[in-house]
């Protein structure tokens, strides 16, 4: 990723929304799903019968209300959405796991008809409403024979964020600040979007409501040749604008200096490596001399151990506190047990290597989850690079995965990119790395963060292992020890080793039965056992 951007918002042609219920819901026609406290075994995936002089061809519209603005709800409350079809139909729906498992029969719903659905259980997790047509009934927004799915989300308890906690682990690039799922750490300035005189404010602002910011330096002063030294003029305004931003009051108590710099043309030449030591050396000075304890962090967008070495080798290193990677593991993203363990060790050992002391953040790490219709191209359009991406569940496995491994292996910090799609193109690879779709609906990623939040942000790291070709990351508190759990590949894993285990989570956040053989897939699962 190469920026930090704003959207405008669009105007969907088909809204969707779902109503809280502090109890039972009645719909307002025949066949409203009944909630439960556990999921529902999957139902049938037949359509109901239709008789052809029934069918209104032409664009199915369709009108769903509701009063959740972020789509997520509290564990144990029922909630109901409102459907409502215009004029062509009739159109199918049905609710479905993330995989996109039929968790309730189908209903029809017929033009100008209106239903009540209830979510089919109360327990966390992530809940898909999925519309179908029959022949000649096309569903807005989509192609003939395409279904369209809305996400929901039951969310488990998040722990209140009365002021934002500086260790925590868990960031989020672009979040909507007023989510109940968004962490502590959040990005959404730069000094190009912001002033200095105005960074107090926003800061402020955003630590009210429980965040920290981490801003990225970058642009005006900041900016450089990468093959001509720079002027005195140029040393005196980066010092000046540091100075303006790092010593205010309640100035922010990490920045990242540059985005993405090693993408550019020129970097890693002897004059780039002799500018940024320049550079960084002016930040040290000022962040030296600020009232606050101020962390300067350096990022590459890399996955190569070459580039690491470079920085690490270079004059500029000593200055830094935090070594920042966006790995992205373009083009074909695999399984993180692959290759991230490994390029996290080989990270650690170069810098003991060094002599350096720096920590390892991620602030940027994601997925694109291909949007695009069955078949059709995915990638970036003007260059004509294909991208397979992932599939949503195959997404939420992605990140359970990797906030697991990498804090486990001992990254201090996980930022995902990102919280929402950047824009409505369905075939973009670069509008779809979101936790939430453009129109703000929550994917099945959605829940996972929420969950692996919930499970390991109170807990500290302990060890990550592969056991028979299983991954278990490890965390503790004080009373409980953490295992996630997966595989790439289907298998099982005999829990009786771990001593008593208390609860077994699921991905989504809902609870499982316990018992002594546990079925371990790609879905990640979380084993609380006491210590």
């Amino acid at each position: 990723m190469r920026s930090i951007r704003h959207f405008s918002s669009l105007i969907a042609i088909a809204l969707i929304t779902a109503t809280c219920s502090s109890g039972s819901t009645t719909a307002t026609s025949p066949g409203s799903l009944t909630p439960l406290s556990t999921p529902v075994a999957p139902a049938t995936t037949t359509q109901p019968a239709i008789d052809d002089d029934a069918a209104l061809p032409g664009i199915a519209f369709l009108d769903v209300n509701d009063f959740s603005e972020f789509r997520v709800h509290e564990p144990g409350s029922p909630f109901t959405v409102n459907v409502t079809l215009d004029l062509a139909g009739p159109v199918f729906v049905r609710w479905v796991d993330p995989t996109g498992a039929a968790l309730s029969p189908q209903l029809i719903i017929r033009p100008g008809a209106s239903h009540d659905l209830t979510v089919p259980s109360t327990q966390p997790g992530w809940y898909g409403l999925e519309f179908t047509a029959p022949a000649g009934v096309i569903l807005a927004d989509r192609v003939a024979g395409e279904p369209l799915i809305y996400g929901f989300a039951i969310a488990p308890d998040i722990v209140d964020q009365s002021f934002p906690d500086t260790g925590a682990a868990f960031g989020l690039v672009q979040p909507d600040m007023l989510d109940p799922v968004t962490p502590t750490w959040i990005k959404t300035m730069t000094t190009e979007t912001t002033g200095p005189q105005w960074f107090s404010q926003e800061l402020n602002h955003r630590r009210a409501l429980g965040h920290e910011e981490l801003p990225i330096v970058m642009g005006g002063a900041w900016e450089s040749r990468n093959d001509l030294p720079l002027s005195d003029t140029q040393r005196s305004d980066l010092r000046a604008e540091l100075t303006a931003l790092f010593t205010q009051q309640d100035a922010a108590v990490a920045w990242e200096l540059g985005l993405e710099e090693n993408l550019n043309d020129g970097w890693g030449s002897d004059q780039y490596w002799d500018n940024l030591a320049v550079k960084s050396r002016i930040a040290r000075d000022v962040a030296d001399a600020a009232p606050n304890d101020v962390r300067l962090i350096y990022q590459l967008a890399t996955l190569n151990p070459t580039e690491i070495a470079r920085f690490l080798d270079s004059p500029a290193a000593r200055y830094f506190d935090v070594l920042s990677l966006h790995p992205y593991a373009w083009p074909d993203f695999p399984p993180p047990a692959s290759w991230l363990s490994a390029l996290v060790a080989d990270i650690q050992q170069q810098i003991a290597h060094s002599g350096r002391k720096l920590d390892i953040w991620f602030t940027e790490i994601g997925v694109p989850i291909n949007a695009a219709p069955q078949g059709e191209f995915f990638g970036y359009p003007e260059s004509g690079e294909r991208v397979a991406g992932l599939d949503p569940a195959g997404a939420a496995d992605f990140l359970a995965q990797t906030y697991a491994l990498a804090l486990a292996s001992g990254v201090d910090k996980v930022f995902w990119y990102n919280y929402r799609d950047a824009g409505p193109e369905r075939n973009l690879a670069e509008s779809n790395f979101g936790l939430v779709d453009f129109r703000g609906y929550p994917k099945p990623a959605y829940a996972a963060y929420a969950t692996s939040a919930t499970m390991l942000e109170p807990a500290q790291p302990v060890s990550m292992e592969d056991l028979d070709g299983m991954s278990v990351a490890t965390f503790e508190t004080d009373s409980s020890i953490i295992r996630a759990i997966w595989s790439d590949k289907p298998t099982t894993i005999d829990l009786t080793q771990f001593g008593d285990v208390r609860r077994i989570v699921s991905q989504y956040g809902a609870d499982q039965l316990t018992a002594t053989i546990l079925d371990v897939t790609p879905s990640v699962v979380y084993v609380v056992s006491s210590r």
